[in-house]
């Protein structure tokens, strides 16, 4: 019989602890947006941004322009179709998909540079402060166009 009635107050004693930590979790958020505002109650008129285009919908949140142009890829990049099958195997990607982007046109792109962290290349075929850009990384549909140094 104690048993049981040990039980039962583990269970209670349980709810209870269950109950204050999610009222206290409930109150971190609130608290923490009220002491650090991003509005400066000095300033009547809070910063306005501007929205982002709406080509900038399949870049990852996080990730970092390294090119962007107003013309489409094929008028300035050239497809390199040994580094494309490589990257199909793997053997030649970004370190981590969409960390740095190229915005070419209304597209968004995967981009990596040839030497630096960015890339991880297996193969031996990138060549130092090349820029590459990924279409379709980790996909057998995967394209590498590659263009040089400004």
């Amino acid at each position: 019989m104690q048993r049981a009635a040990r039980r039962r107050m583990m269970r209670t004693l349980s709810a209870a602890r269950l109950a204050a930590l999610f009222a206290a979790l409930c109150l971190i958020p609130i608290t923490a947006h009220a002491a650090g505002s991003y509005i400066d109650p000095s300033n009547p008129r809070p910063r306005v941004v501007d929205p982002s285009p709406p080509d900038l919908r399949y870049q990852k949140r996080g990730s970092r322009v390294v090119h962007r142009s107003d013309e489409p890829i094929e008028t300035q990049w050239t497809i390199n179709r040994q580094m494309s099958q490589a990257c199909r195997h793997g053997a030649f990607k970004q370190r981590a998909d969409r960390r740095y982007v190229a915005l070419l046109g209304k597209d968004v792109y995967g981009a990596a540079i040839g030497g630096h962290g960015s890339l991880v290349d297996k193969a031996g075929l990138s060549e130092a402060n090349v820029l590459y850009v990924f279409s379709g990384q980790g996909t057998t549909a995967c394209r590498v166009y590659h263009r040089g140094q400004d």
